[in-house]
Protein backbone atom coordinates (compact mmCIF):
# COMPACT_ATOMS: atom_id res chain seq x y z
CA UNK A 1 0.00 0.00 0.00
CA UNK A 2 1.69 3.46 -1.29
CA UNK A 3 1.02 6.46 1.04
CA UNK A 4 -1.30 9.25 -0.27
CA UNK A 5 0.35 12.25 -2.39
CA UNK A 6 -0.38 14.97 0.14
CA UNK A 7 1.50 12.45 3.28
CA UNK A 8 4.67 12.11 0.42
CA UNK A 9 4.74 15.57 0.34
CA UNK A 10 4.50 16.29 4.34
CA UNK A 11 7.44 13.90 5.28
CA UNK A 12 9.43 15.35 2.27
CA UNK A 13 9.19 18.72 3.50
CA UNK A 14 9.64 17.87 7.15
CA UNK A 15 13.07 16.07 5.47
CA UNK A 16 14.21 19.13 4.08
CA UNK A 17 13.73 21.36 7.07
CA UNK A 18 15.38 18.62 9.09
CA UNK A 19 18.57 18.81 6.67
CA UNK A 20 18.46 22.68 6.54
CA UNK A 21 18.52 23.02 10.04
CA UNK A 22 21.26 20.19 10.75
CA UNK A 23 23.24 21.94 7.70
CA UNK A 24 22.89 25.40 9.51
CA UNK A 25 23.73 23.89 13.08
CA UNK A 26 27.04 22.23 11.73
CA UNK A 27 27.69 24.94 9.15
CA UNK A 28 27.54 22.14 6.05
CA UNK A 29 26.72 23.10 2.53
CA UNK A 30 23.47 21.19 1.59
CA UNK A 31 23.79 19.29 -1.74
CA UNK A 32 20.93 20.16 -4.24
CA UNK A 33 18.05 18.24 -4.39
CA UNK A 34 19.09 15.97 -1.83
CA UNK A 35 21.98 14.17 -3.71
CA UNK A 36 19.08 12.80 -5.85
CA UNK A 37 21.14 14.23 -9.29
CA UNK A 38 23.33 11.85 -11.06
CA UNK A 39 26.67 13.98 -9.93
CA UNK A 40 26.29 15.43 -6.64
CA UNK A 41 25.32 12.78 -4.39
CA UNK A 42 24.87 12.71 -0.24
CA UNK A 43 22.74 15.11 2.01
CA UNK A 44 25.75 17.47 2.73
CA UNK A 45 29.01 17.92 2.48
CA UNK A 46 31.30 19.47 5.73
CA UNK A 47 35.29 19.32 6.25
CA UNK A 48 36.17 16.16 4.04
CA UNK A 49 33.31 14.11 5.09
CA UNK A 50 30.10 13.43 2.66
CA UNK A 51 27.08 13.26 5.29
CA UNK A 52 23.37 11.30 4.76
CA UNK A 53 21.06 12.54 7.34
CA UNK A 54 18.47 10.01 8.97
CA UNK A 55 15.46 11.53 11.54
CA UNK A 56 12.02 10.27 12.99
CA UNK A 57 10.28 11.49 15.16
CA UNK A 58 10.09 7.73 16.58
CA UNK A 59 11.78 5.99 19.59
CA UNK A 60 13.68 3.79 17.08
CA UNK A 61 14.99 3.58 13.75
CA UNK A 62 15.98 0.99 12.02
CA UNK A 63 19.51 1.16 9.92
CA UNK A 64 19.85 0.13 6.77
CA UNK A 65 22.92 -1.98 5.43
CA UNK A 66 21.92 -0.17 2.14
CA UNK A 67 22.31 3.51 3.44
CA UNK A 68 25.62 2.17 5.19
CA UNK A 69 27.11 1.01 1.43
CA UNK A 70 25.41 3.61 -0.44
CA UNK A 71 26.90 6.61 1.66
CA UNK A 72 30.49 4.84 1.77
CA UNK A 73 30.34 4.28 -2.13
CA UNK A 74 29.44 8.25 -2.80
CA UNK A 75 32.32 9.56 -0.24
CA UNK A 76 34.74 7.23 -1.99
CA UNK A 77 33.49 8.40 -5.60
CA UNK A 78 34.44 12.15 -3.97
CA UNK A 79 37.41 11.50 -2.12
CA UNK A 80 35.36 12.31 1.21
CA UNK A 81 34.87 10.28 4.48
CA UNK A 82 31.20 9.14 5.01
CA UNK A 83 29.13 9.94 7.75
CA UNK A 84 25.73 9.10 8.92
CA UNK A 85 23.84 11.56 11.21
CA UNK A 86 20.59 9.95 12.85
CA UNK A 87 18.24 12.16 14.82
CA UNK A 88 16.22 9.91 16.62
CA UNK A 89 13.69 11.97 19.29
CA UNK A 90 15.41 15.24 19.13
CA UNK A 91 18.91 13.74 19.72
CA UNK A 92 21.72 13.19 17.62
CA UNK A 93 23.99 9.90 16.68
CA UNK A 94 27.05 10.20 14.34
CA UNK A 95 28.03 6.32 12.50
CA UNK A 96 31.41 6.86 11.39
CA UNK A 97 33.65 3.49 9.78
CA UNK A 98 35.42 1.92 12.17
CA UNK A 99 38.72 3.25 10.88
CA UNK A 100 37.91 6.90 10.66
CA UNK A 101 37.95 7.83 14.17
CA UNK A 102 40.91 7.57 16.32
CA UNK A 103 39.29 6.42 19.63
CA UNK A 104 42.93 6.74 21.50
CA UNK A 105 43.36 10.51 20.46
CA UNK A 106 46.40 9.89 18.42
Amino acid sequence: MSLPKWLNKFNKEKSIKQEKELAKDLGAKTTPASGATPFRKGDMRLNGYLIESKATANKSISIKLEWLLKIEKEALNEDKTPLIILEIDGNRYFIFRERDVDLNGE
